[in-house]
């Protein structure tokens, strides 16, 4: 007599053994899934965060605000132009004591970029004045934080109101806080 396996022992093993792996598969394709959906929004809250800190880091040392800041967040504007107030306790002193910081949102960049101005017939580097003749100096655009979809600021100076919005086509997140310009 020999001994094995009937048609029907093989084909149940079969079936079962196919169960268990389509099982392990689907939990591990679960698995990978969630991974890669938090590390995205990680990455989300990421750029937020480094967007939020270093503008609210040097917006709190400025001297003074040059944007006109609407009181509401219906007429907000999405670009702020301020003076660095790092800049004037630099040791040694820059060449150019007036130097103003601008923040934007240019193709979901979050960009940061410096301006210096001086006097039309002179080269020394003085405060930016809206009314008077000036030659303004832009340095390169820098990109601070990407997958910005909104940048909205507003308030009663010297405390302005940050609002971004970060997206991945998929996810989007906003953030507010609110920062008080100490020097002003």
């Amino acid at each position: 007599m020999k001994k094995g396996f009937t048609l029907v022992e093989i084909l149940t093993v079969v079936f079962l053994g196919s169960i268990i792996i389509m099982t392990a598969y689907s939990v591990y394709l679960m698995s990978y899934k969630s991974y890669k959906k938090q590390s995205a929004s990680a990455e989300l809250t990421q750029n937020a965060r480094i967007a939020l800190e270093r503008i609210s880091r040097e917006l709190r040392q400025s001297p003074d605000i040059i944007t006109s800041l609407p009181a509401d967040p219906q007429t907000s504007t999405s670009e702020i132009m301020f003076q660095d107030g790092h800049n004037l306790l630099a040791v040694p002193p820059p060449e150019c004591e007036y130097q103003y910081i601008t923040y934007k949102i240019s193709d979901g960049n979050f960009i940061r970029f410096t301006k210096h101005y001086h006097l039309i017939d002179q080269s020394v580097c003085v405060k930016y004045d809206p009314n008077q003749s000036q030659i303004e100096h832009k340095d390169p655009e820098q990109i601070k934080a990407e997958k910005l979809s909104q940048l909205q600021f507003w308030g009663v100076i010297p405390t302005v109101t940050i609002h971004l919005e970060v997206s991945d086509n998929q996810t989007a997140y906003q953030f507010e806080t609110k920062t008080t310009a100490r020097n002003i």
